[in-house]
């Protein structure tokens, strides 16, 4: 799964040695933007995405990010990403299959009692214009409020998380009316010959056969 993801994190160190704009009792300004050269000389954080093949960040003249520092000593970074997300799909109930992909962000080495991770306000919201490049699929995103996940195998077992799940669930009715319902009708056809009389094989014949390769070229154009 391809995503286009404006990426947003906010994180608050009181160790931060705010510029003299913000200290100044004058200043009528809380918060000032801040070259992204600046994220060399502070503490950042160090989320993880989880099942990620590929993470691209966008740029033109330069990359699509921007870096506010405000007085209560929080950083606000956004960022602009491709990221390939690995997602395992199963298609055993088509066309009545639901896919579900996880978007999980978790610190990759920091522990509970060190950070904690948790959604900014409104959370993760989704474009518009999704559900019309998604004509096959009704698309839904579901929150999980569990901050804390299990790592397998992992020294903590347990790292600080954001969890949120990427349903497609497929518009099966498409497939109702274009190929259950011709089915359908074609299988009746077929079984209706069995009433005609005896006497009528080129008949039953050409009914029979006629039914049969139609079905065959249905399911192979499907």
């Amino acid at each position: 799964v391809l995503l286009e993801v404006f990426f947003r994190v906010s994180w608050i160190d009181d160790r931060l040695i705010l510029p003299e704009r913000l200290t100044d009792p004058n200043s009528t300004s809380s918060s000032m933007p801040m070259h992204l050269s600046a994220l060399q000389s502070i503490w950042v954080p160090d989320p993880y995405i989880e099942r990620t093949r590929d993470i691209h960040k966008l740029r033109i003249m330069q990359d699509f990010a921007g870096l506010w520092i405000s007085k209560d000593k929080s950083i606000f970074l956004s960022t602009m990403l491709q990221i390939r997300l690995g997602c395992t799909m199963n298609f055993a109930l088509f066309p009545f299959d639901v896919q579900k992909c996880i978007f999980l962000v978790s610190s990759y080495i920091y522990q509970e009692n060190d950070v904690k991770f948790g959604w900014l306000r409104g959370r993760i919201s989704v474009d518009r214009e999704v559900k019309h490049l998604l004509a096959n699929y009704e698309f839904s995103l579901r929150v999980s409020n569990e901050t804390l996940c299990e790592c397998y195998k992992c020294i903590p077992p347990q790292l600080p998380c954001v969890k949120a799940s990427l349903v497609f669930a497929r518009k099966y009715y498409v497939y109702i009316l274009t190929t259950y319902l011709p089915s359908f009708l074609f299988v009746a056809v077929g079984y209706a010959s069995f009433f005609w009389p005896p006497e009528i094989i080129p008949g039953r014949t050409v009914l029979a056969i006629t039914a049969l390769l139609t079905i065959v070229s249905m399911y192979a154009a499907i």
